[in-house]
């Protein structure tokens, strides 16, 4: 027999009621346990899987969205409706959600991504824009660059923008190394020509923001190096077509002698010397409107200059996908450099005393005066001795006295010592038959 429990029954009785409950799953429904992005990232990074239970990768992400994805993405304006968006449009592309995976190269072609591009660029210019959602756009317009077509970039300027003023001028921790890239990302999907951004570029060089200063500089000197590889669909052609009008532009050579010669945030001047080295290299010269000699006569700029070609070479093998030295190993690099010269230099200044010595010496000897020592003529001091009003002869002149032979010192003491000998001792005496000399008697 079973017994009913009610609220009027004793209280073992519900109880046990509770705990019939408990194993039946009739209770009170459990709390979800919230995680934090940073905490769902780390389980991520551990292989932990929170909410992805099916695998959704595909070689087509924009396609595979579906209608409700786009109209939440065409109103989303807070936050996290962005965030939700680009969770599910990564999970499509790498299979997980929060971008742990390593990003495809190519994707489908697709013309959904023209409203996708569009959505990216609205977000990027958005002042609440979340840290990992511009993240994760700017991971995916790498490949997005090599996938789609021209006609889907009609929002490119506007891209190139938001990246320009709103993500090169962020902090945080490894965010700024992916968004030059997105650029150049932009640069080769659309196929859109440098005169276009100059607006947008000359702003970024005048930008009191170092770090913006330099992104500008670095970017355009990645320009550079992108035509001759062939993983990036831009011509070496376009791109030194593209440099050329950057060269011939008078605004911005006069950012970029400003960068090289008065600029005092060191990586704005090695990535200004950077590019010159890149345009230098790629088109043949640097352009009539850059003063190069002038430039390379200066102390710092030609330091920049002379380590330009190693920041170079290091960005060749980054955009190639090989082993690159890092950034302390370039510093020590760069010392060891210097300290080289300095050497060097100092080595130069001796040798160039030592033939000043050497030709005052030889003129000195020709003059009569025998080589000896050597007068240095000072400037701004006392005027020479043909102009002092006194007019006496100079010491060159002069008849020069001749020196007196040393006398031997044991001879001198010798001849003192026999003098002593010849003079004697004298001694006062009174004859005894004399009178007395001083006498009381008169008489």
């Amino acid at each position: 027999q079973t017994k009913i429990v009610t609220r009027n029954s004793t209280l073992p009785e519900r109880r046990v009621l509770i705990l019939i409950n408990k194993m039946s799953g009739k209770g009170k429904k459990k709390k979800k346990q919230r995680m934090s992005i940073k905490d769902q990232m780390r389980a991520a990074r551990k292989g932990v899987k929170i909410a992805d239970a099916e695998e959704k990768k595909t070689d087509d992400p924009c396609g595979s969205c579906t209608s409700e994805w786009y109209k939440e993405a065409k109103s989303a304006n807070a936050w996290k409706p962005k965030w939700e968006c680009m969770q599910a449009l990564m999970e499509y592309a790498t299979g997980d959600s929060f971008g742990n995976q390593e990003m495809p190269k190519k994707f489908a072609p697709n013309k959904k991504a023209g409203d996708v591009i569009a959505y990216f660029a609205k977000w990027l210019n958005d002042d609440n824009g979340h840290i990992f959602t511009r993240k994760h756009i700017l991971r995916l317009l790498v490949p997005f660059g090599k996938s789609y077509d021209k006609s889907c970039w009609k929002k490119a300027n506007s891209l190139a923008r938001g990246i320009m003023q709103k993500q090169w001028m962020e902090k945080q921790p490894k965010f700024l190394p992916i968004v030059t890239p997105a650029l150049l990302a932009v640069y080769e999907g659309s196929q859109s020509k440098l005169s276009s951004w100059k607006s947008d570029l000359v702003e970024a060089m005048k930008s009191e923001t170092s770090q913006i200063r330099m992104s500008a500089w670095d970017f355009l000197a990645k320009v550079c190096i992108v035509g001759d590889i062939s993983d990036y669909n831009i011509s070496s052609s376009k791109t030194s077509k593209d440099i050329k009008d950057v060269l011939n532009d008078g605004s911005m050579m006069k950012c970029l002698s400003h960068a090289l010669l008065e600029d005092q945030d060191k990586p704005t001047r090695d990535a200004a010397a950077k590019f010159v080295y890149g345009a230098k290299s790629l088109t043949g010269g640097t352009g009539s409107r850059l003063k190069y000699k002038e430039i390379r006569e200066d102390k710092r700029a030609g330091m920049a200059l002379d380590m330009a070609g190693d920041n170079y070479n290091r960005d060749v093998r980054i955009l190639k996908g090989l082993k690159a030295p890092t950034e302390e190993e370039m510093a020590k690099k760069q010392e060891k450099k210097q300290a080289k010269g300095a050497a060097k230099e100092k080595r130069k200044r001796q040798n160039n005393m030592r033939a000043a010595i050497m030709a005052a010496r030889r003129k000195a000897k020709k003059q009569g005066g025998g080589g000896g020592a050597i007068e240095i003529a000072t400037f701004g001091g006392a005027k020479d001795s043909d102009d002092d009003k006194s007019g006496n002869d100079s010491e060159e002149d002069k008849p020069k006295k001749k020196k007196k032979p040393k006398k031997d010192k044991k001879k001198k003491d010798k001849k003192k010592k026999d003098k002593k000998k010849k003079r004697g001792s004298f001694k006062l005496t009174e004859p005894e038959d004399a009178a007395p000399m001083w006498s009381n008697d008169p008489d």
